[in-house]
């Protein structure tokens, strides 16, 4: 990763020396921090009572999926697996690389990386991948183009959360990095873009490395019932652990740096083309995947219903924790203290650099005077007021511009995904059955 960070910047020494500094001050403070910290619910809930019910939900959800997994083996848990490794990495990376470090969480009850890392964070990459594969594997597209449809699946489960979330001071955006600058409700279009390349990188990656580790045997059924567990321990490593650079390299380099940072195209513009590519290529792998993707109405609703039990609890779990901080939640009253972007100087300009070696203008500090985010800096009875030169503070949140709006994108958004879930789930074919061993 160093040496790939390097030679995109054009400076390995610079790029090294960056990251080992972070890595150091991640650590220097309290080696008990650095590893984990806690944080009393209680305190959590007088702050934020949206974000601690959103934990519960995750762990919830991560439960039910984990559950799922033990339940089908195989294929199943180690995507689980691989989803979890994929999801620590890519955070991790993000809070160490300078460049993409552009991203704030509230402080939730468990907090990894010297506070900076949530731990539901972590589980909610297994939460999106593994309920989006478990619908996907039924429709028994090819294995290049069943990663296309995944990556729509895993994207529509997280549009309501983004701009829910971002709205409920869930975490906070680099208000002046250019890759985040293109925005509709306060989310950044390269968040979606994010998702779609990042979970077809990985299954992609998954699904390739497991059929040329089982010589193919291991792409059908529940699991690979050859070369022992070796091959799809090495699978989950691979998919974790490169995900996050071959997408960037294969699809967002072509897919947005390119038009965007050289040419100017808006982000909007591009997301749309991207998704209207993956969804082309998934249409085409649905027509050409035969009658075993169907519904057969040889299958007894409840067989379907008990096969489907976990994945439909927690998609349940899931909209109707969304319907419910959307109608009930008031985020004008709710405040986030903890750690943010830091305080400065207006007129300091600092750059990132993309995978193009350019560097890009930012200011180098949230300007107090002049932002344009979901969040007041002149909050009442601040335990961490605002002031300059300050990253860990105390900002709260503000009223929905128009409440009638967000319910509208926010609702079509939760019953678009609740339908095609459902068409998944319970109109396609029947999940595969388990190889046996000879």
């Amino acid at each position: 990763y160093l040496w790939l960070a390097g030679e995109l910047t054009g400076n390995m020494a610079e790029t090294v020396h960056a990251v080992l500094d972070r890595v150091r001050m991640y650590w220097a403070s309290d080696s008990r921090k650095g590893v984990i910290s806690f944080r009393s619910p209680l305190e959590i809930w007088a702050e934020n009572p949206t974000f601690l019910l959103a934990e519960v939900m995750f762990f919830t959800w991560a439960a039910l999926t984990m559950k799922h997994a033990l339940r089908s083996g195989g294929r199943f848990s180690q995507l689980w697996c691989a989803a979890l490794l994929h999801g620590l990495v890519t955070e991790l990376l993000s809070y160490t690389l300078p460049d993409v470090d552009n991203f704030w969480h509230f402080r939730g009850m468990a907090m990894l990386f010297n506070g900076r890392l949530p731990l539901y964070i972590t589980i909610l990459y297994p939460c999106f991948y593994y309920t989006g594969y478990a619908a996907v594997s039924r429709l028994k597209l090819s294995l290049f183009l069943e990663p296309f449809a995944f990556a729509i699946s895993v994207v529509l489960l997280d549009v309501p959360y983004d701009i829910l979330g971002v709205k409920m001071l869930w975490w906070t955006w680099h208000d002046t990095d250019p890759n985040l600058y293109d925005r509709t409700y306060y989310v950044p279009w390269t968040s979606y873009m994010f998702h779609l390349t990042f979970a077809s990188t990985f299954l992609l990656i998954l699904n390739t490395s497991r059929a040329l580790l089982t010589y193919g045997e291991g792409e059908k059924g529940e699991g690979a019932t050859s070369r022992g567990g070796c091959a799809g321990f090495v699978s989950v490593v691979l998919a974790g652990c490169l995900s996050m650079p071959l997408a960037v390299l294969s699809q967002m380099l072509p897919a947005y740096n390119f038009p965007h940072d050289v040419y100017g195209v808006h982000t909007e513009v591009l997301l749309w083309m991207l998704l209207g590519t993956y969804i082309l290529l998934a249409w085409i792998g649905e027509r050409t995947s035969g009658s075993e993707a169907r519904s057969s109405g040889s299958e007894s609703a409840s067989s379907r219903r008990h096969r489907n039990t976990e994945i439909c609890v927690a998609l349940m779990v899931y909209y109707v924790f969304i319907g419910t901080v959307l109608l009930l939640a008031r985020p004008e009253s709710y405040s986030s203290t903890g750690l943010h972007q830091t305080l400065g100087n207006c007129s300091v300009i600092g750059h990132t650099t993309n995978v193009l070696g350019q560097k890009l203008p930012k200011q180098a500090f949230l300007c107090a005077s002049s932002y344009d985010e979901p969040f007041s800096l002149l909050c009442a009875n601040a335990t961490h007021p605002a002031t300059g030169g300050a990253s860990y503070y105390t900002i709260c949140g503000t009223s929905f511009p128009n409440i009638a709006e967000y319910k509208c994108i926010i609702i079509a958004a939760c019953t678009l995904g609740a339908v095609v879930y459902y068409q998944l789930l319970f109109r396609s074919g029947m999940k595969a059955q388990k190889q046996k061993k000879n």
